[in-house]
């Protein structure tokens, strides 16, 4: 005869068993997850040496881990654009010892990213992408449809556009710049890199932007219309035929501890800085800075500013060393002449 009670009881204990190994099984997934731009643990991965198999590996949409390591036969040629959609991680193997040298080909693009979260690590010794080596005209790397990038340790240099955006443009999506390299680019504005629409994110950590030139606009480092983060970085050395020969900034923006030295607008205004938004710097230096005309090292006519332990030091407009707005020139928006938090050197 069926024991109905002992029946039930079984039952009831399987059900109570599968909801916890799915409840433990859960909640583990997840922990595995540390913040947004960590792949789970679990994730598919491969190996390649050379950008036709990095580019057949991406497409594939097979893997969530690609690993780049040099190989002894051939060099990285970059003669094909590779279009990201998804969530993906392409990083330098741990055992390759030194820098990988990508020399970009004829290509518009090299990276396309379109959607998910990318993250692209260059590890210790980095990896370099040169534009050089051919004639193009567009980016390197193009961030787009709300996609989420985070970038370490890579090098951007030598590009030349016909457009905005020397080496990278981030249009309505939101990226994260680690300990990279932005050095000798070219465009028509953002010398370096181009943030449009107000709805993107640039955040800049631990970088060197340096020697880039907006050959006909403004920015020579870097322009943008979205929201702009920069700590710990270099902005040194860029120019930009109008304004802002470091940073043009038209929403808002957070500079901290930062060096903005050396940076040039030849024809325009804000030799450092030129923010027709709303700045807020911290600390770091602004220093050697040269423009045409008002503000060589910051010019906030017609935007807002907040700062706080900010040095100024030997900005100069033209030749003229006695210029009454040297370094900073904002006249309706802060009180530049008598805040204690503004250190101007003469």
């Amino acid at each position: 005869m069926i024991n109905y009670r002992k029946l039930l009881l079984m039952l009831f204990l399987i059900i109570l068993l599968f909801i916890t190994y799915n409840s433990f099984f859960f909640e583990f997934k997840n922990n595995e997850k540390i913040d947004d731009y960590v792949l789970v643990a679990s994730s598919t991965a491969t190996t390649v040496s050379s950008w036709d198999e990095l580019k057949n590996a991406v497409d594939s949409g097979n893997y969530d881990v690609i690993k780049m390591r040099n190989s002894s036969s051939e060099d990285w040629v970059a003669d094909s654009v590779i279009v990201i959609t998804k969530n993906i991680q392409i990083e330098k193997d741990e055992d390759t010892d030194g820098n990988i040298l990508i020399k970009r080909g004829t290509t518009d693009l090299l990276f396309d990213i379109k959607g998910g979260q990318f993250i692209f690590d260059g590890k210790d010794e980095g990896i370099t992408i040169d534009g050089s080596y051919s004639t193009n005209t567009k980016q390197i790397l193009y961030v787009s449809d709300k996609s989420n990038a985070k970038i370490s340790q890579i090098t951007f240099k030598n590009n030349s556009t016909s457009i905005n955006g020397g080496a990278i443009t981030v249009n309505g999506a939101n990226l994260t710049l680690e300990n990279c390299v932005i050095s000798s680019n070219k465009a028509n504005n953002g010398g370096g890199i181009f943030v449009t629409n107000s709805d993107s994110i640039l955040t800049v950590d631990n970088t060197n932007v340096l020697a880039n030139n907006s050959i006909s606009g403004s920015g020579g480092g870097i322009y943008a219309y979205g929201k702009v983060s920069i700590s710990n970085s270099n902005i040194s050395n860029n120019t930009a035929y109008s304004y802002g020969g470091g940073i043009m900034i038209k929403s808002e923006a957070i500079v901290k501890n930062s060096k903005i030295n050396s940076n040039t607008a030849t024809e325009k205004n804000g030799g450092g800085i030129r923010s027709d938004g709303k700045t807020n710097i911290t600390g770091g230096e602004i220093k050697n800075n040269k423009s045409a005309s008002g503000g060589a090292g910051l010019d906030f006519s017609s935007g807002e500013a907040v700062y706080n332990n900010v040095v100024l030091e030997s900005n100069l407009i033209g030749s003229d060393e006695v210029n009454v707005f040297p370094d900073i020139y904002s006249p309706n928006n802060i009180d530049w002449m008598n805040d204690d938090n503004l250190k101007i050197k003469k």
